[in-house]
């Protein structure tokens, strides 16, 4: 199975590829949109942790904990890539590519103007610790809603459907038509060209 530490590995040895600072702020803050888009794209976590919703954006409070000594600092731990298989590391990678240059502080702004981490603090002021864990349906539906149908498809073509077990590509999901490896094709279909959702 994976592991958010296996997936907190990859990141690690990732930024360290290309020379890039990550700190334990930035580390929690990739974990989150990994999980949250591949919630989104194949509606179910990649690893069973879970997140809470902190004064500073979410965090897993185990990985928190790991790198705790590092404070706001680099975390130059040598690390080697995990055996995740080439699936889950390109979309990883797709991630990675979309947030992995945005600094700790733009990504904690980011993150806490969006709904899945505001619907976890119903009330409580900005500034307030919390312990609140995110709902996992939240953050799939959320950003589903900010992929159109054809990058929807596009994705779950792309990286398979890569299960908890590490196993990339044996399960098809209930929107995968395993015969022809056409995803979602029906709903595309019917779309109108170039509609984005959210």
């Amino acid at each position: 199975m994976v592991s958010a530490q296996d997936v907190a590995d990859y990141i690690i040895w990732s930024s360290h590829e290309a020379g890039s600072f990550i700190s334990n702020l930035k580390l929690q803050k990739l974990l989150y949109y990994v999980q949250a888009w591949h919630l989104a794209v194949f509606q179910r976590p990649l690893f069973p942790e879970k997140f809470q919703a902190w004064i500073r954006g979410p965090a897993i409070p185990e990985i928190y904990d790991r790198y705790r000594g590092y404070q706001w600092r680099n975390i130059d731990e040598e690390v080697k890539p995990p055996d995740l298989g080439p699936r889950i590391v390109g979309f990883l990678e797709e991630v990675l590519k979309e947030y992995g240059a945005l600094d700790a502080r733009e990504l904690e702004r980011l993150v806490r103007h969006e709904e899945p981490w505001i619907a976890a603090r119903p009330g409580i002021p900005e500034d307030e610790p919390s312990t609140a864990t995110i709902d996992e349906e939240t953050m799939g539906a959320y950003y589903r809603r900010r992929l159109s149908e054809t990058e929807l498809a596009d994705m779950r073509r792309e990286y398979g459907e890569t299960r908890p077990d590490g196993i990339a590509g044996a399960d098809p999901g209930p929107d995968l038509d395993p015969s022809t490896g056409e995803g979602l094709r029906p709903v595309i279909d019917q779309a109108p060209t170039g509609r984005t959702a959210g």
